[in-house]
Protein backbone atom coordinates (compact mmCIF):
# COMPACT_ATOMS: atom_id res chain seq x y z
CA UNK A 1 0.00 0.00 0.00
CA UNK A 2 1.35 3.72 -0.93
CA UNK A 3 0.77 5.21 2.62
CA UNK A 4 0.30 9.09 0.39
CA UNK A 5 -2.84 6.88 -1.25
CA UNK A 6 -4.13 6.03 1.70
CA UNK A 7 -7.27 8.28 2.06
CA UNK A 8 -8.19 10.05 5.82
CA UNK A 9 -11.56 11.62 7.09
CA UNK A 10 -11.32 14.96 9.00
CA UNK A 11 -13.76 15.96 11.49
CA UNK A 12 -14.30 18.63 13.73
CA UNK A 13 -12.71 18.10 17.38
CA UNK A 14 -14.60 21.07 18.55
CA UNK A 15 -13.95 24.58 17.30
CA UNK A 16 -10.04 24.62 17.74
CA UNK A 17 -9.01 21.47 16.04
CA UNK A 18 -9.48 18.98 13.45
CA UNK A 19 -8.72 15.26 13.86
CA UNK A 20 -7.76 13.29 10.86
CA UNK A 21 -8.69 9.31 10.94
CA UNK A 22 -6.90 6.90 8.63
CA UNK A 23 -8.09 2.93 8.58
CA UNK A 24 -8.29 1.98 11.98
CA UNK A 25 -5.04 -0.56 12.28
CA UNK A 26 -1.23 -1.08 13.40
CA UNK A 27 0.34 -0.63 9.96
CA UNK A 28 3.43 1.04 9.03
CA UNK A 29 2.02 2.72 6.12
CA UNK A 30 -0.53 3.98 7.79
CA UNK A 31 1.50 5.23 10.76
CA UNK A 32 4.12 6.63 7.87
CA UNK A 33 1.37 9.00 6.36
CA UNK A 34 0.22 9.92 9.51
CA UNK A 35 4.17 11.04 10.91
CA UNK A 36 4.75 12.55 7.60
CA UNK A 37 1.65 14.85 7.75
CA UNK A 38 2.80 15.45 11.26
CA UNK A 39 6.43 16.30 10.43
CA UNK A 40 5.22 18.80 6.93
CA UNK A 41 3.03 20.71 9.84
CA UNK A 42 5.74 20.77 12.41
CA UNK A 43 8.15 22.48 9.79
CA UNK A 44 6.04 24.14 7.37
CA UNK A 45 2.99 25.64 9.78
CA UNK A 46 0.08 27.10 8.27
CA UNK A 47 -1.17 30.65 9.67
CA UNK A 48 -2.66 30.05 13.17
CA UNK A 49 -1.47 26.42 13.77
CA UNK A 50 -0.60 25.38 17.06
CA UNK A 51 0.56 21.58 17.39
CA UNK A 52 -0.11 18.29 16.15
CA UNK A 53 -0.82 14.76 17.95
CA UNK A 54 0.02 12.03 15.86
CA UNK A 55 -1.49 8.45 16.95
CA UNK A 56 -1.44 4.83 15.73
CA UNK A 57 -3.56 5.68 12.88
CA UNK A 58 -4.89 9.46 13.71
CA UNK A 59 -4.06 13.06 13.45
CA UNK A 60 -5.18 15.75 15.27
CA UNK A 61 -4.60 19.16 14.42
CA UNK A 62 -4.96 22.02 16.83
CA UNK A 63 -5.07 25.72 15.33
CA UNK A 64 -5.98 28.82 16.97
CA UNK A 65 -9.63 29.69 16.00
CA UNK A 66 -8.86 33.45 16.18
CA UNK A 67 -6.32 33.27 13.00
CA UNK A 68 -7.84 30.62 10.97
CA UNK A 69 -11.11 28.27 10.98
CA UNK A 70 -11.72 24.33 10.85
CA UNK A 71 -12.50 24.59 7.06
CA UNK A 72 -9.85 26.33 5.98
CA UNK A 73 -7.46 24.12 8.16
CA UNK A 74 -9.13 21.51 6.23
CA UNK A 75 -8.27 22.58 2.70
CA UNK A 76 -4.79 23.54 3.50
CA UNK A 77 -4.05 19.45 4.95
CA UNK A 78 -6.21 17.95 1.69
CA UNK A 79 -3.58 20.20 -0.46
CA UNK A 80 -0.92 18.90 1.48
CA UNK A 81 -1.80 14.75 1.40
CA UNK A 82 0.13 13.45 -0.77
CA UNK A 83 2.11 16.41 -1.77
CA UNK A 84 5.85 16.15 -2.73
CA UNK A 85 6.27 17.80 0.64
CA UNK A 86 4.96 15.24 2.44
CA UNK A 87 6.44 12.64 0.72
CA UNK A 88 9.85 13.58 1.19
CA UNK A 89 9.35 13.57 4.84
CA UNK A 90 8.32 10.33 4.93
CA UNK A 91 11.34 8.68 5.27
CA UNK A 92 12.78 11.03 8.33
CA UNK A 93 13.40 8.66 10.62
CA UNK A 94 15.91 8.17 13.54
CA UNK A 95 17.35 5.40 14.99
CA UNK A 96 18.05 5.11 18.43
CA UNK A 97 19.73 2.39 20.13
CA UNK A 98 18.53 1.80 23.89
CA UNK A 99 20.37 -0.94 26.01
CA UNK A 100 18.50 -4.00 27.10
CA UNK A 101 19.43 -5.86 30.29
CA UNK A 102 17.63 -9.39 30.58
CA UNK A 103 18.90 -10.20 33.95
CA UNK A 104 15.85 -11.44 35.46
CA UNK A 105 15.88 -8.31 38.09
CA UNK A 106 14.91 -6.78 34.87
CA UNK A 107 12.95 -9.03 32.63
CA UNK A 108 11.41 -10.71 35.59
CA UNK A 109 9.04 -12.82 32.66
CA UNK A 110 11.21 -13.26 30.64
CA UNK A 111 11.39 -17.36 31.98
CA UNK A 112 7.73 -16.93 31.76
CA UNK A 113 8.00 -15.92 28.25
CA UNK A 114 10.42 -18.74 27.44
CA UNK A 115 8.27 -21.86 29.21
CA UNK A 116 5.25 -20.63 27.33
CA UNK A 117 6.63 -20.33 23.98
CA UNK A 118 8.76 -23.57 24.46
CA UNK A 119 12.08 -22.34 23.73
CA UNK A 120 14.94 -20.76 26.28
CA UNK A 121 15.46 -17.39 27.59
CA UNK A 122 18.86 -17.29 25.20
CA UNK A 123 16.29 -17.63 22.13
CA UNK A 124 13.57 -15.26 23.44
CA UNK A 125 16.32 -12.95 23.69
CA UNK A 126 17.51 -13.75 20.31
CA UNK A 127 14.12 -13.18 18.93
CA UNK A 128 13.67 -9.93 21.21
CA UNK A 129 17.15 -8.75 19.64
CA UNK A 130 16.39 -9.71 16.18
CA UNK A 131 15.07 -6.48 14.97
CA UNK A 132 14.68 -2.88 15.02
CA UNK A 133 11.06 -1.58 16.63
CA UNK A 134 8.87 1.14 15.56
CA UNK A 135 7.70 3.29 17.62
CA UNK A 136 4.33 4.62 16.10
CA UNK A 137 3.29 7.03 18.97
CA UNK A 138 4.46 8.33 22.10
CA UNK A 139 2.38 8.16 25.27
CA UNK A 140 0.69 10.45 27.50
CA UNK A 141 3.88 10.26 29.45
CA UNK A 142 7.06 11.13 28.30
CA UNK A 143 9.07 8.59 26.56
CA UNK A 144 6.64 6.16 27.00
CA UNK A 145 6.74 4.91 23.49
CA UNK A 146 4.03 2.38 22.13
CA UNK A 147 5.67 0.26 19.74
CA UNK A 148 4.00 -2.84 17.21
CA UNK A 149 5.27 -5.74 15.60
CA UNK A 150 6.72 -7.78 17.88
CA UNK A 151 8.35 -11.38 16.27
CA UNK A 152 5.86 -13.78 15.65
CA UNK A 153 7.59 -15.73 17.72
CA UNK A 154 7.42 -13.79 20.89
CA UNK A 155 3.30 -13.29 21.07
CA UNK A 156 1.86 -14.27 24.11
CA UNK A 157 -1.80 -13.62 25.91
CA UNK A 158 -1.49 -10.49 28.32
CA UNK A 159 -1.42 -11.59 31.79
CA UNK A 160 -5.44 -11.86 33.19
CA UNK A 161 -4.34 -8.83 36.06
CA UNK A 162 -1.39 -6.85 36.18
CA UNK A 163 1.83 -8.81 38.56
CA UNK A 164 2.42 -5.63 40.95
CA UNK A 165 4.73 -7.79 43.09
CA UNK A 166 7.50 -7.67 40.54
CA UNK A 167 7.35 -4.37 39.98
CA UNK A 168 10.54 -2.71 41.60
CA UNK A 169 12.54 0.33 41.95
CA UNK A 170 15.45 0.96 39.94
Amino acid sequence: MNPFSASFRIRSYGDRALLLSWEERIDYDVNRAVQSLFHILESNPFPGYLYSIPAYCTLTVVFNHRKTNGYAVEQHLLALHGSEKTKSCADTWRTLRIPVCYDSAFAPDIQDVAQQKGISVEEVIQLHTSMAYRVFMLGFLPGFPYMGRLPEGLYIARKDTPDLKSRREV
